[in-house]
């Protein structure tokens, strides 16, 4: 994680001004760790088709549902996502994921 700014940018130290994907090796705004954790949920009302897919436990009774971690992503950091970015960040991080299985298949 990268702190601060370069290049003339001023940003505060306390906040990420970039991430380093050790995955994909790629550099990205920070909101798309959020995209990557709601990846990774599966709501307990899916359909039988998407079940099979299930990894985590992100199902059981007294798990956040992925609203609820967005809601608390929010509060704890100030970052804005709205109802129009909800959607997109979960796409984006169920397709990092399947970019990570891919790659890690080949290997």
């Amino acid at each position: 994680m990268r702190t601060g700014g370069g290049g003339g940018r001023r940003t505060c130290a306390t906040r990420p001004a970039s991430l380093l994907d050790w995955e994909l090796v790629t550099r990205r705004p920070p909101l798309t760790d959020l995209a990557h954790h709601l990846g990774h949920r599966m709501p307990a009302d899916d359909g039988r088709h998407m079940r099979a897919f299930r990894r985590q436990r992100t199902h059981l009774p007294g798990r956040m549902a992925g609203e609820e971690v967005v809601g608390d992503h929010r509060s704890r950091t100030g970052t804005r996502v709205t109802n129009r970015e909800g959607p997109g960040t979960s796409v984006f991080g169920l397709f990092r994921i399947a970019v990570i299985a891919q790659v890690g298949s080949q290997l």
